[in-house]
C-alpha cells in the first residue's frame, strides 16, 4: 500500500520514503480525493497555488505549470503502483491504490 503523509509531504511505498514538494503533496492529495475520477486542469491549478498571490498570471502558462509539476510527480512515483493519466483538454486522473494520511487544505 502507498501512503502519502500529506503535512510532511511524504510518499511511503513498499519501504522507500519519496519526498515531495508541497506543490506535488497537493497535487497527489487533490488526484486522491477524486481518485478513478477526471480531476480538471483548473481544479489542479487551484490546489497548486491555494492563494491568489502565489498564481502565475501570465496568460497560458498555467496549464502548462500544471502539465510541468505533474511531469515530475510521475517521475517520483514511477514504480509505486501509481500512475497519473492524461485525458486530453480535460485533466487527470490517479490510478492506483493510495491512501492520504493528514489533513488536505
Amino acid at each position: 500500500m502507498t501512503v502519502l503523509r500529506y503535512g510532511e509531504h511524504l510518499l511511503l511505498a513498499d519501504g522507500r520514503e519519496v519526498h515531495l514538494t508541497q506543490s506535488e503533496a497537493n497535487l497527489l492529495a487533490t488526484l486522491a480525493k477524486h481518485h478513478g475520477h477526471v480531476v480538471s486542469y483548473e481544479t489542479l491549478e487551484a490546489n497548486l497555488w491555494p492563494h491568489d498571490a502565489d498564481r502565475p498570471t501570465e496568460d497560458g502558462k498555467v496549464h502548462g505549470n500544471v502539465h510541468v509539476h505533474i511531469s515530475r510527480l510521475r517521475h517520483k512515483i514511477d514504480g509505486l503502483g501509481l500512475s497519473l493519466e492524461n485525458e486530453w483538454g480535460l485533466g487527470y486522473r490517479l490510478m492506483g491504490q493510495l491512501t492520504v494520511d493528514g489533513t488536505i487544505r
